[in-house]
Parts: C-alpha cells; structure tokens; sequence
C-alpha cells in the first residue's frame, strides 16, 4: 500500500486515474483508499462503505476526475463492470433467468457442480443464448 504522505501513490496500488475512462464501480467494505480530487488534486481518504465511480455504470462513458489508490495495508472492496451490471438489469426483469442463474450459483456453492459443468449448462440456458459472452455473477471481488 502507498503510505500517507508519499506524493505519488504506487502504479500497483492506483483503482482510479485521471482523466483514464473507466467501465467499473467500487464500494469499499474495509480498510482506506486514498484519493487526489479536482484540479488541485486535494488529498481525501475514503473508507468503509465509501462508493467510488458511479457514474461508470451508467451508459455514458465515466472518465473520473480523481486518482483513486490503496493507502492501508489491508483493504477488501468490490467492483462491478458496467457490463456486469448491465447483465444483472437483465436478469432482475427476468424472474425465470435470475432463478436459473441463482440454481446453478447454488449448485455450484455446494459442490454439486464445477465451473466448467455450469458454463457449459448456462450455455445451454435460455439466458445463455440471448446474453452475448461469458456469465459472470453481479458482482466481483477485486482484493488485492
């Protein structure tokens, strides 16, 4: 993690940059990011329950206007891709997609099931042949 004070965080720890379009939104669960926002590049920390690049889920492309950065040794967040997010709108207007979708996240949880078992059943799906590429469920964990 890039310590505080240290004017320029770590390339690895960096979430968000500049002027650099991003597709994902974040949501902090624990720990702290640092941040560097508008033009003069004010320091802000953000923690627990803080939301970062909303606007990147909306159809418009999102260009953030801040440097987002881990700055705690342990931080757990998650992320969600506009197109992950645009195929759970999808499955929520579905009811008979979202339970199918929810059976074999189920079956796999339980060990009924393998990841290669339920591609190649969701491929089979219904919801599998209207969606374009690869299921991937609502939301990712990002931890570093």
């Amino acid at each position: 993690a890039t310590p505080l004070g240290v004017q320029q965080p770590y390339e690895a720890d960096c979430l968000y940059r500049r002027g650099v379009t991003s597709e994902r939104c974040t949501l902090i669960l624990q720990g702290k990011l640092g941040a560097r926002v508008g033009r003069e590049s004010l320091p802000s920390e953000l923690g627990a329950f803080s939301v970062l690049g909303r606007d990147a889920l909306r159809t418009a492309p999102f260009t953030p206007d801040f440097d987002a950065f881990i700055s705690t040794k342990t931080v757990r967040f998650l992320c969600i891709t506009k197109a992950t997010f645009m195929k759970a709108l999808e499955l929520d207007r579905d009811p008979v997609a979202i339970e199918q979708a929810l059976c074999l996240l189920a079956e796999e949880f339980a060990g009924e099931s393998s990841r290669k078992e339920r591609a190649r059943n969701h491929a089979n799906s219904d919801f599998g042949r209207r969606s374009r590429g690869a299921w991937c469920p609502p939301l990712m964990c990002c931890l570093p």
